[in-house]
């Protein structure tokens, strides 16, 4: 998706989970309840700090203090925005979204790589994807966090996560197309992906430790700019998010 009409949003979140009990589905005849393919895991944390009346409520409040008027007049398609906000209760509910620890979890239940997540790092100004084969161990994936200093790229938690799939219905409604998410677990000092150019707008959410990241402005807008000129630009905010 390309431009404003079509220009999907999506929410990355870099950063306790409990496991739901299973829903049981009933067949055709009302009889021999088959399971659901996953269990979902629900937060124990904070309450949410959104506000859910609406669509527009919600995204109001992920943006807040600014408005949605000198959002998409100063700043949508047209430059990056920072909102730091001294605020435990926003800061509890992004932390308690996802965490390093949920993974164990969900790789009993059986987790593949490739189609549920990566493990990466950037090597030589170049991404190097270090999956294995098949489902996930979470020992494996352990090792490779703490020993490789590997970055576990997860998709679409929604799938598992009550407030994220909650959240981005909301934002569907108001932009009115779709919304995906991933999550990002970078070890500190560590790198996972190279500069790179994201074409949907993204709502990034720091949700664990504070991370560096460096913002690169285009040095060419041609549609046929090269990958070199896409990742040498000029670095334009470096936020500690």
């Amino acid at each position: 998706p390309r431009k404003w009409i079509r220009r999907s949003p999506c929410v990355h979140l870099c950063s306790p989970l409990l496991e739901m009990p299973k829903k049981r589905a009933k067949t055709s005849r009302g009889d021999d309840p088959v399971p659901c393919k996953q269990t979902r895991l629900q937060s124990a944390g904070p309450l949410s700090p959104l506000n859910f009346e609406s669509p527009a409520s919600v995204f109001s409040s992920l943006i807040f203090p600014i408005s949605c008027e000198e959002f998409f007049k100063q700043y949508w398609e047209k430059k990056p925005l920072l909102i730091q906000r001294d605020d435990p209760t926003v800061a509890a509910f992004y932390r308690a979204l996802f965490q390093l620890a949920d993974l164990k979890e969900l790789c009993s239940q059986g987790v593949y790589y490739g189609k549920d997540l990566n493990i990466c790092r950037c090597v030589n100004g170049k991404k190097k994807v270090l999956n294995k084969e098949g489902k996930v161990s979470y020992g494996q994936l352990k090792r490779d966090f703490d020993q490789k200093k590997a970055t576990i790229q997860f998709h679409q938690p929604q799938r598992f996560k009550d407030q994220l799939w909650q959240l981005q219905a909301q934002l569907e409604c108001f932009f009115g197309s779709l919304v995906g998410s991933n999550v990002y677990i970078t070890p500190p000092a560590a790198q996972g992906l190279p500069p790179h150019y994201d074409d949907v707008e993204v709502y990034l959410a720091g949700s664990s430790e504070s991370f560096p990241m460096r913002l690169h402005m285009l040095l060419h807008r041609s549609s046929s700019f090269s990958w070199r000129a896409r990742s040498t630009g000029v670095s334009t905010n470096q936020p500690s998010l």
